[in-house]
């Protein structure tokens, strides 16, 4: 959820100062995001047995959740993307 901290135009200028530091950056929120969604439905999975049907239950809010953000910071990103190109 970086899009929504307080202090996102430290990240802002970090991102604009170079591509290096943007394709690392998008690297790093694309590879943290990816394990959180997998691990996430790694535990809804466990909505297919009777008798864990509330452990799926409990990684449905959190996967949302990631899916969610996860959106948002794409969107925050490709958007200090384009914006840096157009100056």
């Amino acid at each position: 959820m970086l899009s929504l901290l307080p202090k996102a135009g430290f990240l802002d200028r970090l991102f604009r100062r170079s591509i290096g530091w943007r394709h690392f950056g998008g690297a790093l929120m694309a590879g943290l995001y990816s394990f959180g969604i997998l691990f996430a439905l790694g535990g809804g999975t466990e909505l297919l047995r009777a008798d864990h049907r509330m452990i799926g239950l409990a990684h449905m809010p959190l996967l949302a959740l990631l899916i969610l953000s996860g959106w948002m910071d794409a969107m925050w990103w490709l958007s200090l993307k384009t914006a840096s190109t157009d100056a």
